[in-house]
């Protein structure tokens, strides 16, 4: 039976590296990224280790305050061919077949929005969920706007994704890699693991999941 949506996660799953620490390091060759954004990057992680813990690495996205918005758009499309050669020939076959078939296919992500949606539109994605950056005067200030849709907050996002399109969970599958995407999938009627870490390759053992290696 072809699920009515078909919902991927984008690091390690649809591709096989971080998006946005291949963003952050470009911006860092490039010398793109301000010293009081570093800074504040830095002191974010040595300030708030609880936080890193609870709410994953990504929720720290000061190295991007003060850079305007323009140039960092000019810079995801620099980047984003270069991240499309890391994408996984058997995952893109796999989403491609399901679209062919009638599948509606979302990418949702806790990577930068401006990275997630060149890469979904690139990919035949009809739609695309990602971590938006706040801008304020034309500039970012560091901080994320609205969800960030990691762990609990990847749950919520695919809620609203099932609302917003009509379908049940019964009729969602998801892929995911890692142990944070668990509860997105746990909530659908059907769940496929790439390339999972330990974590999530147990939960996918007893659930009886679909394993892509």
């Amino acid at each position: 039976m072809i699920p009515g949506l078909v919902v991927c996660d984008l690091d390690g799953t649809l591709i096989r590296v971080s998006s946005e620490r291949a963003f952050l390091m470009s911006l860092a060759r490039r010398r793109i990224l301000r010293a009081s954004g570093v800074a504040g990057f830095l002191a974010g992680y040595a300030l708030h280790p609880s936080r890193t813990i609870r709410e994953g690495p990504g929720w720290n996205r000061r190295y991007l305050r003060g850079i305007p918005a323009v140039r960092l758009s000019r810079e995801a499309d620099r980047l984003t061919p270069i991240l499309l050669e890391t994408v996984r020939p058997e995952v893109s076959a796999y989403l491609e077949d399901l679209g062919r078939k009638g599948a509606r296919l979302h990418l949702l992500s806790a990577s930068l929005a401006p990275l997630v949606e060149r890469i979904s539109r690139e990919c035949g994605f009809h739609g695309f969920t990602g971590s938006s950056p706040e801008i304020r005067d034309g500039r970012f200030t560091g901080d994320i706007r609205g969800l960030r849709p990691w762990g609990p907050g990847k749950v919520a996002a695919l809620r609203a994704i099932m609302e917003a399109t009509g379908v049940p969970p019964g009729d969602t599958l998801a892929l995911g890699n890692s142990r944070s995407d668990i509860e997105m999938m746990r909530l659908c009627g059907a769940a496929a693991a790439v390339a999972p870490d330990s974590g999530l390759k147990a939960e996918a053992s007893k659930r009886g999941w679909e394993v892509l290696e």
